[in-house]
C-alpha cells in the first residue's frame, strides 16, 4: 500500500522565537544607534545644529522601539524545559518518519532513514522533539528538486549522539552558513518564493536544539545540498 505523501509544516510557536528574534532585532537598533553618532561625529561643527533635532529623533525611535520590545519579550509564556532520556531512533521511527514528502511545487521528494545501531539514548524534550524533526523536515523539502532524496541519518560521537537531516537541493555559500539560522532569511540559491525554507523554520530549530542543550549546524555536501545536523548530549554521558 503506498504510503501517502506528507508535507510537515505547523505553526511556529512565537515563543519560541521570542529571545532568537529580540536579539536580532537589538542588533539591528545597536547599528543604528552607532551609525548615528558615527554620523554626528563627522558632521561638521557648524552644521551640527541642523542635523541635531533629526539625531535625537533617531535616538528616540530607538529608545522606543527598546522599549517595546522588552515588553514583547515579558507578554511572551516561556515554560521550563525538562529532558529526559530518549531513544532517538525509536522516536524517529514513531513519528512516523514519512517516506515522501512534496516541495512547494507539489513535486514528490523522497525521504529514506539511516539509523545508527547500539545508540545511548539522548538527553531531550519529548514535545520539543517532536516539533524539531518535522521543521527539519519540511526545511529540506523546500529546495528539494523532483525525484531527489532527503536522507534522515543518527551517528555516535564521543559522549554525543547526531541527528543530520541532508538534502540534494542547491548548495549555500560558504559566507553565509553562518547565517543560515537568522530570523527572516534567505540564503538558498533557487528556493521556490514562499517556502518559507530559511526564514523561520531553521531559527525554530535552533532555538528547539538549544533548548535541549543540543547544537545545531549547517554544512554544504560535498556534492551539493546542505545537512542540518544537531549534535545531543549521551544521557550516559559524564
Amino acid at each position: 500500500m503506498p504510503h501517502e505523501r506528507e508535507q510537515p509544516s505547523g505553526p511556529i510557536d512565537p515563543a519560541e522565537l521570542a529571545d532568537l528574534v529580540a536579539h536580532e532585532v537589538n542588533n539591528l537598533l545597536n547599528g543604528i544607534v552607532l551609525h548615528a553618532a558615527l554620523l554626528e561625529r563627522s558632521v561638521p561643527q557648524e552644521a551640527k545644529a541642523a542635523v541635531q533635532p533629526e539625531l535625537a529623533a533617531i535616538q528616540q525611535a530607538v529608545n522606543r522601539a527598546g522599549t517595546m520590545l522588552r515588553r514583547w519579550q515579558q507578554l511572551v509564556p516561556k515554560p521550563a524545559v525538562v529532558l529526559q532520556a530518549l531513544d532517538l531512533n525509536e522516536l524517529l521511527r514513531g513519528l512516523p518518519l514519512p517516506r515522501e514528502l512534496t516541495n512547494p511545487s507539489g513535486e514528490a521528494v523522497s525521504v529514506q532513514f539511516h539509523p545508527a545501531a547500539g545508540l545511548p539514548a539522548v538527553l531531550g524534550n519529548l514535545a520539543d522533539m517532536t516539533r524539531l524533526v518535522p521543521l527539519l523536515l519540511a526545511n529540506a523539502a523546500g529546495p528539494s528538486p523532483a525525484g531527489s532524496t532527503i536522507t534522515v541519518q543518527t551517528e555516535l560521537g564521543p559522549g554525543q549522539v547526531l541527528l543530520s537531516v541532508e538534502d540534494q537541493g542547491p548548495a549555500i555559500e560558504a559566507d553565509l552558513l553562518e547565517r543560515v539560522f537568522e530570523p527572516f532569511t534567505s540564503v538558498r540559491g533557487g528556493v521556490v518564493p514562499g517556502s518559507e525554507v530559511d526564514e523561520l523554520r531553521l531559527a525554530a530549530c535552533k532555538v528547539l536544539a538549544r533548548r535541549q542543550k543540543g547544537v545545531i549546524t549547517a554544512a554544504n555536501g560535498p556534492e551539493g545540498g546542505v545537512a542540518i545536523a544537531v549534535r545531543f548530549t549521551a544521557a550516559t554521558a559524564g
